[in-house]
């Protein structure tokens, strides 16, 4: 009750912070006369503060109303609710007010001719105006303070506040304290605004530390510079923008210049961070003037400046050319994407200062001639500061280039001793040549580079490499040669696409067929024993990816994908000249998490020599358009078979699509996974996911004996696979095998599945047995489409015992159910057991000219608790479904006398307990 506060005569501080239930304040808090602090913040259910409370409270020192708080500010005071609302003039009688924070929802919630009263701190927000609907009187107190500013949306805005017009009406044009506090500015989709800061606003800038702009469709400049008036001491005191630190300009297509007008009074000593995104009419960035002050600049990216040419203009604002050098001692970090027409990034005298660079990317530059280029006087100044004519980048770590020309590279390993990550991108790159000494060199990415390129390098040892990435080097016939294998002990990720005549990834060093022929023991030594990652994709004349020999190399291999590549026939593949007495039969991947094998139409086998593989550690499992792939199951004994067994242990996702030949599912995942003919000791208990496609002659999905693993399926998808008849078959044809009691069934059920989706099987004529539903407990998400031969969702298996299944079945976690061009489908359930879905929300029926649906009724001749069967129901679309159009229409009919009969009970019941 907060009418008791009226007794707390010398409260100073009160607040209802996040206060969700205060919907009104009661006019009783108007009567704290010592109230300093009243803290609204985030009451979003505040609707209503009485009339002249807040201007009774004459010690109020701090008003916060801000964030999602009240917003029904009144002008007149009276609002369209019927009540009675403070306004905002009540501000005025609070002589001690200094801090204030609320939320104005529009402008004519602030009364005419209203003026904010000075404040030390205060943050206001307002929200749905147009420049020209404000009033600058009302702010005027507010200018000389102000510290942040952010414009998002705002109709006619001119400049940083408000309109020229409106501004030199009330003098503020000419003030020397106006906005001299300012020091963050955002600006947003405010798509009226030409120039942000005027030149007659100069001292707006001396404190600014950042500014933000994106998204204004008219703005030209940022800064007006503007001459400085005739005997003025501006000179003399602190440069313009001396404490500006960031400053971000992002999708402006109108933008020219960041700074118009004479820069001499304009110092970037304190930038440390420029981004420029998508301004594609700006041709240069600084003055040379400007440049020589980007003292502390640490951050530099550029990305789509179409019309950007240089980064510096040599000639200065009077048009003469600066000949002292420039330099960024502090830049880590150069980013330049995009930029057409770019020719050249820094003039060769900076080279020499940026010793602290650590990333330089470059990229879709088609324009640039070459990273630094030589200037007037450049030769002397490089001359004096470089040793050996070598300009070296002793922390640079990370080099990204495209079409291109590194200046002068004479000796890599002495200009670059710390390169860690490189990328060449485009055919005129021209650092192939230079690989050889960067022993440092972590993580290299090849695109596109020199179209006649045969063989990336010869002889070359790079011990550190961790990465590799090769991306459309069309010529490309082989990565690697034998003799390198040994040297990259650290390589763990591989990744090379897109390359058309690859024939191998790797090579013979030479053509002598005596140095050819490898034992399988130097073959299993030269591999990568840290490799976890191997992806290789659109390379159409690749066979296979190493000989099968190296596979026990891979101890760590932890992903495998390939895709894409129409020639390969095995991922593994037997060499000709290997002695096959040391070629073990069964391979084992210890590590391997993740096998993909996509758009292989070539593909046999995981192995060309038939090899046992196991993969033990294997949870996701993703086949897709391999139509050839089939395996030659080894002849195990039983004891290999189980251990081979335990490879499913894992197994949490499978994707199989577009497998022509198979028809026994189990069968061939075993196969790829174990390469063992038996199925019966599978087990699944991991398995969450399971997505089938096209698999053409697929009979069935499971066996019987399988179910109970499958405690962890949650995701059961399959679609397109014609032949498929049942989703669970029994494990043989012996008849007294196929008799299962309706416990055995429910105890075999599913107990996780969350979502199955059923879709074009047209010889599948249900999905389980009805004495499957009881154990369904988790199924919320149900769809079933275009399968024309079905006759129901649930079936009878004809050697259930009808006593074990109960009549009435609950499904209590459905919510979402469709029925889709089902021609064929009758019923629900065959059998006609009354289904019950307590949760459902959503139901979808179309096309299923023959569903019908029927209620049971009790032995009294009552309705059952079928009447009740969607009692949450809220989106039901039904189309072309004839017969149960009819069935709903009755059952309807029956619920609206339930639910009226209810409702009279319901209120018999209120009238008995209010006499009570």
């Amino acid at each position: 009750d907060l009418i008791g506060l009226r007794e707390l005569q010398r409260l100073e501080i009160l607040g209802f912070m996040w206060c969700s239930s205060v919907e009104e304040l009661p006019d009783e808090i108007g009567e704290l006369k010592e109230l300093r602090l009243l803290d609204l913040t985030d009451c979003d259910n505040l609707r209503r503060i009485p009339v002249n409370l807040i201007g009774r409270l004459k010690k109020l020192e701090e008003l916060l109303i801000g964030d999602a708080s009240f917003k029904g500010w009144d002008v007149v005071g009276c609002d369209s609710t019927e009540g009675m609302n403070a306004s905002l003039t009540e501000l005025s009688s609070l002589s001690h007010l200094a801090v204030l924070s609320l939320k104005i929802p529009t402008v004519e919630c602030i009364p005419r001719d209203f003026v904010f009263p000075s404040l030390l701190k205060y943050d206001i927000v307002l929200g749905d105006i147009a420049a020209t609907s404000l009033n600058a009187k009302t702010f005027e107190q507010l200018f000389p303070t102000v510290s942040q500013i952010s414009l998002w949306g705002v109709k006619g805005l001119e400049n940083i506040v408000l309109s020229s017009d409106q501004m030199t009406t009330h003098g503020h044009g000419s003030q020397k304290d106006f906005l001299q506090r300012l020091e963050h500015v955002k600006v947003r989709e405010c798509r009226d605004i030409r120039t942000l800061f005027p030149a007659k606003w100069r001292q707006a800038l001396k404190n600014l530390r950042s500014v933000e702009i994106k998204l204004c469709n008219s703005l030209e400049e940022v800064f007006e510079l503007g001459e400085a008036d005739e005997g003025s001491s501006e000179e003399k005191e602190l440069p313009l923008l001396s404490s500006l630190t960031t400053l971000r300009l992002c999708y402006l297509p109108e933008f020219k210049c960041i700074w118009k007008g004479p820069t001499r009074l304009v110092s970037l000593q304190s930038l440390t961070l420029l981004k420029l995104e998508s301004l594609n009419k700006l041709t240069f960035i600084f003055t040379s003037s400007l440049a020589r002050s980007l003292i502390h600049l640490e951050t530099l990216q550029i990305e789509e400046c179409r019309g950007l040419k240089r980064l510096i203009r040599e000639k200065d604002d009077e048009g003469e050319i600066i000949t002292e050098s420039l330099g960024f001692p502090k830049l880590k970090t150069l980013s330049i994407t995009k930029c057409f027409m770019l020719e050249y990034v820094f003039p060769v005298s900076v080279s020499p200062s940026l010793q602290n660079l650590e990333e330089m990317e470059i990229r879709e530059a088609d324009n640039l001639k070459q990273v630094f280029y030589s200037g007037e006087g450049d030769d002397i100044i490089v001359k004096s500061k470089i040793k050996d004519g070598i300009i070296d980048f002793p922390q640079l770590r990370k080099l990204s280039l495209s079409k291109c020309s590194f200046f002068g590279p004479k000796d890599f390993a002495a200009q670059l001793p710390s390169l860690q990550e490189l990328t060449i991108f485009g055919p005129k790159c021209n650092l192939l040549a230079q690989l050889q000494g960067l022993t440092s060199l972590e993580t290299l990415s090849l695109s596109c580079v020199l179209p006649n390129l045969r063989c990336i390098w010869k002889g070359l040892m790079l011990s550190h490499l961790t990465s590799l990435t090769v991306y459309s080097c069309e010529r490309l016939t082989h990565v690697f040669t034998h003799s390198m294998i040994a040297s990259l002990l650290q390589l763990q990720i591989l990744e090379i696409s897109n390359c058309e005549e690859l024939e191998q990834i790797i090579a013979k060093d030479n053509n002598d067929e005596k140095h050819q022929i490898l034992s399988e023991s130097d073959l299993q030594s030269a591999c990568f024993p840290n490799l976890c990652r191997l992806q290789i994709r659109g390379c159409n004349k690749l066979k296979s990816l190493f000989p099968v020999a190296m596979a026990s190399g891979l101890k760590k291999l932890q992903i495998l994908e390939v895709r894409e590549s129409s020639q390969l026939l095995g991922v593994f593949g037997q060499g000709d000249h290997a002695s096959p007495v040391n070629v073990e039969k069964e391979m084992v991947l210890p590590d391997l998490q993740e096998l993909l094998l996509i758009q292989l139409p070539s593909i046999s086998c995981f192995s060309l020599g038939f090899y046992d593989f196991l993969f033990p550690h294997l949870e996701k499992l993703k086949v897709h358009g391999c139509p050839k792939l089939t395996i030659e199951s080894a002849t195990t004994s039983n004891d290999t078979m189980s251990a081979q067994s335990k490879a499913f242990m894992n197994l949490k996702e499978i994707y199989i699509g577009n497998l022509e030949g198979v028809q026994d599912l189990m069968m061939q995942v075993g196969s790829l996974v174990t390469n063992i003919s038996g199925r019966h000791e599978l087990s699944l208990l991991s398995l969450k996911t399971l997505h089938l496609n096209q698999c053409k002659r697929l009979t069935h999905v499971f066996i019987d004996s399988m179910i109970a693993s499958l405690v962890q399926l949650k995701v059961l998808e399959i679609s397109n696979c014609d032949e498929l008849e049942q989703i669970i078959a029994n494990d043989n044809d012996d008849e007294n095998d196929q008799i299962l009691s309706g416990s055995d069934l429910q105890s075999s059920s599913l107990p996780n599945l969350f979502h199955l989706e059923i879709r074009g099987c047209n010889k599948l004529k249900s999905l389980f047995p009805v004495a499957m539903a009881s154990g369904l407990k988790k199924l919320s998400m149900l769809k079933v489409r275009e399968s024309s031969q079905l006759l129901g969702v649930f079936g009878q298996d004809d050697h259930a015992s009808p006593a074990n299944i109960e009549k009435e079945m609950v499904l209590p976690d459905l919510w979402y159910l469709c029925l889709e061009k089902l021609p064929s489908i009758v019923y629900f359930s065959h059998g006609c057991y009354d289904f019950i879905f307590p949760c459902l929300r959503r139901l979808e029926v179309r096309q299923c000219p023959k569903l019908t649906t029927t209620f049971a009724t009790t032995s009294n001749g009552s309705m059952s608790a079928q009447s009740e069967v969607c009692p949450k129901l809220k989106t039901l679309s039904i189309w072309g479904c004839d017969e149960l159009e009819l069935a709903l229409l009755r059952a309807n009919q029956h619920c609206l006398r339930w639910e009226e009969e209810e409702e009279k009970e319901k209120e018999e019941k209120e009238k008995e307990d209010g006499v009570k």
